[in-house]
């Protein structure tokens, strides 16, 4: 797949986040360029960035999730945005990243999209300035759920709707039937863990026999009565 200069992928990579996690995974399917925070440089201004100046860009952006890094990272947008003949400026964490580029002078024909994947109430939370948004040229969700928010924002006319979706050709049903129970839990934001818990707790009690349980949190394992292994 050749990359095409007209669509450039605004990300950020988050510090819990393997290789292979994220919507940074997006550029594998979209052919694109990427516009990044190089690690080093997101190392250097989270090393040298004072608390005060954390919490006055979160003031200021009305993003309580802003990072101090993506101010460098909107900077290098508007260079791009004055530079560019035209191209679509995609934004993957829109609440952690995207504010400043709403004024920022813009080439004639560029335009900026962002795609937001909070559930509706963390928007509430996290956006408590909108403006920003309401200079988007579209605005995607995952949920018909988030409409509510962004739609009087942006208008029906530039919302879209991408539902979650999967890799059909990882996740298939196996031709045969498993040898083995396996559970495989990971990630943290907005999981029920202790529905999880008790889940496995009434399996440990009904005699199932669970040969491997990957969690990726250490206390959910010791809850379920797993141990440390």
């Amino acid at each position: 797949m050749r990359p095409t200069k007209d669509v450039f992928l605004v990300t950020y990579q988050f510090g819990h986040h393997y290789a292979v996690s994220g919507y940074n995974r997006l550029v594998e399917f979209v052919p694109c360029r990427t516009i990044r925070t190089p690690s080093v440089v997101s190392s250097f201004i989270q090393r040298t960035t004072s608390y005060e100046r954390r919490e006055a860009l979160k003031t200021e952006t009305g993003l309580t999730g802003y990072f101090p890094e993506c101010r460098w990272l909107e900077w290098q947008v508007g260079r791009k945005l004055r530079s560019s003949r035209g191209g679509v400026f995609h934004f993957i964490y829109p609440e952690n990243s995207f504010y400043y580029t709403a004024v920022a002078r813009r080439s004639s024909g560029a335009r900026v999209v962002a795609t937001y994947h909070q559930p509706l109430e963390e928007s509430r939370a996290f956006i408590k300035k909108t403006d920003a948004i309401r200079t988007l040229d579209a605005v995607i969700v995952l949920s018909e759920t988030q409409r509510e928010f962004f739609e009087p924002l942006v208008g029906a006319d530039r919302l879209f709707v991408v539902p979650h979706g999967i890799d059909l050709e990882f996740f298939t049903p196996a031709t045969a039937p498993p040898r083995e129970r396996r559970i495989i839990a990971v990630g943290n934001w907005l999981r029920d863990f202790p529905t999880l818990v008790a889940a496995l707790r009434i399996l440990g009690q009904s005699g199932v026999r669970l040969s491997g349980v990957t969690l990726s949190q250490v206390d959910v394992r010791a809850q379920a009565g797993l141990g440390y292994g």
